[in-house]
């Protein structure tokens, strides 16, 4: 009797295993890339990062869902999911943690995936002026400008300029979705941190 219900039980742990095994075949991979924002559709979960640290000093950074690799140094922070809205982020923070409320000097790097180019006029100055580039991802159009801050002049609210900052943004467009990658310079050494912007947008690649 006792050897009559060990066979039993046997079999439906085995039949269990192989459920899970069946399961773990068949379970898309694109749950892999995807983390879960609960009372959300999934069209609306967050994005997991992939990094890949290699010798050479770089780690390239892929969001498979949206479509997109881009490269930065070793050294850069990057947060481990792409939220729909806030996009992939990565920083370069000489002097405060990138999670501080204060960011006074360094790089934010940040790419946004839109539906088309009409959406990405909300996301420029109405003085942003483009020019063509050729890119190793297909034709992109750049712009750049300085960041401002809110102030008061002569009793007036104004937007002033910041002198030491820079914000470097291109648009990669494609068949399907449109690519805003925009990078950050803050500080006294600005010009150089700006160079290392464009050199990591330069670096952006669609992927399928």
């Amino acid at each position: 009797m006792n050897r009559k219900k060990v066979i039993i039980i046997s079999a439906i742990i085995l039949m269990l295993l192989g459920g899970l095994v069946i399961w773990g075949f068949n379970r898309s991979p694109k749950n892999n890339l995807l983390q879960e924002t609960p009372n959300s559709p999934e069209s609306e979960w967050s994005r997991v990062v992939q990094v890949k640290e290699d010798n050479s000093g770089y780690k390239l950074l892929s969001n498979k869902i949206d479509g997109y690799e881009i490269t930065v140094p070793n050294n850069w922070q990057v947060l481990e999911t792409a939220s729909t809205k806030g996009g992939l982020k990565a920083f370069y923070n000489l002097k405060e943690d990138y999670g501080s409320s204060e960011f006074n000097e360094g790089i934010m790097l940040n790419v946004l995936t839109l539906t088309n180019i009409d959406e990405t006029e909300s996301y420029f100055p109405s003085s942003a002026r483009f020019e063509d580039q050729k890119t190793e991802a297909g034709l992109a159009y750049k712009t750049s400008y300085k960041v401002t801050q809110d102030t008061t002049v002569n009793g007036e609210p104004a937007e002033v300029p910041i002198e030491n900052s820079l914000v470097i943004k291109y648009i990669f467009p494609s068949d399907e979705k449109v690519y805003l990658v925009s990078c950050l310079a803050l500080g006294d050494n600005f010009s150089e941190l700006a160079s290392l912007c464009e050199k990591q947008i330069l670096t952006f690649k669609i992927i399928k």
